[in-house]
């Protein structure tokens, strides 16, 4: 039906491929030409790439063309339709008959609302079938189950996601079932060959179901396997490299030695500099005044606080008092008479009735605010 198989350049379109890609799409066959041609010139020697028929889809050329016509979708329906066919035919996963059957698998199966496929696993493993590829019913599911949240229409599958949805298959013809060709008949002797009845009934798409179930089992659950190494230890003991050790030792002392040297310099500096002077003598001289003789003329008599001065010392105050009272002086100091200060009135007549006032309005607010409320 088509007389070329993929572009024949990647990422650029002759106007004899975009006429393949229309018809395969269900349109006129020179319908990019026509509508193009209304909008600029139009040189049909020279290929087109793929980011300008993108451009084109953008700048709605193909709006007329593409909506509500042989398939009764909307422009932009069909539009995301053709932008996922380009790149299809871009990384060459379909060719134009491929697009074709692709499309009229999905029309075979569309619901008659025109609201999409309805997401039913045997409807989907059909339309599948009639493109040429399959899928293993799991991947299916779980394929679905990531998928459907982002889809148009809730229980539904548009073209555009079914072909992104056929990205995931693998080519039917390209896998072998195993058991797919049981030879019966007689062997050399009189004798029946033994057939496993089960799998001579089992049709092939279940055998094909169970093999694509299991490898995509095998492939989700392949976790690696992690080899772990017999290694015996060795009766002998480890030896022990001490070379390093003792030339870190070594470097470690002719460095302390450096710095011990840079220590003492810079402490005797800082004696030299205190208080702006030479120090006469080392710190560790011994201090000679204390063998030095006391002058008597510098020494301070001491109180005695001895119990016996103490006692004489209390003695003598009451031998002083007595004396007194016998002459009629007084031994008490005379004590000051205490006067009462009168303090000025505080609280005034004005206070009060300013105060008997305030009282009287909170009453009266008091009274109307419960009335109004």
């Amino acid at each position: 039906m088509f007389h070329l198989k993929y572009p024949r350049r990647r990422g650029f379109f002759t106007w004899d491929e975009l006429r393949c890609l229309a018809r395969s799409l269900g349109f006129q066959a020179h319908v990019f030409e026509k509508y193009v041609a209304m909008r600029e010139q139009l040189d049909t020697t020279k290929a087109v790439s793929s980011e300008t028929i993108l451009s084109w889809i953008e700048y709605n050329y193909f709006h007329k063309a593409f909506h509500q016509t042989f398939n009764h979708h909307t422009a932009d329906w069909n539009e995301c339709v053709l932008k996922n066919s380009i790149k299809m035919l871009y990384y060459h996963i379909a060719s134009f008959e491929e697009l074709l059957n692709m499309r009229i698998a999905y029309q075979v199966h569309e619901a008659g609302d025109m609201k999409g496929m309805i997401l039913d696993n045997d409807t989907l493993l059909r339309a599948i079938k009639m493109c040429g590829r399959t899928i293993a019913p799991l991947k299916l599911q779980h394929r679905l189950k990531h998928m459907q949240d982002a889809f148009e229409e809730k229980g539904r599958i548009q073209l555009y996601e079914f072909l992104d949805l056929l990205l995931w298959c693998e080519l039917y013809d390209a896998i072998i079932v195993d058991g797919q060709d049981l030879e019966g008949g007689k062997e050399d002797v009189d004798f029946y060959k033994l057939v496993d009845f089960e799998d001579l009934l089992t049709p092939f798409d279940v055998k094909l179901a169970n093999q694509l179930n299991d490898k995509y089992l095998a492939e989700e659950w392949d976790f690696g396997k992690e080899i772990i190494v017999d290694r015996k230890l060795s009766r002998m003991d480890a030896p022990v490299k001490t070379e390093s050790r003792k030339e870190q030792v070594k470097r470690q002392k002719d460095h302390y030695q450096h710095l011990k040297s840079q220590v003492s310099e810079s402490q005797k500096s800082v004696y030299n500099a205190k208080a702006g002077y030479v120090r006469p003598r080392p710190i560790s001289a011994p201090d000679l005044t204390m063998y030095e003789k006391p002058d008597p003329s510098m020494i301070v008599a001491s109180r005695d606080v001895r119990p016996q001065s103490v006692y004489a010392h209390f003695d003598q105050l009451l031998k002083n008092r007595s004396a007194k009272e016998s002459a009629g002086e007084p031994c008490l100091p005379p004590k000051k008479e205490f006067l009462r200060v009168e303090n000025e009135v505080i609280v005034t007549s004005a206070h009060i009735k300013d105060t008997e006032s305030t009282m009287e309005s909170l009453k009266f607010e008091n009274e109307v605010l419960v009335r109004m409320y």
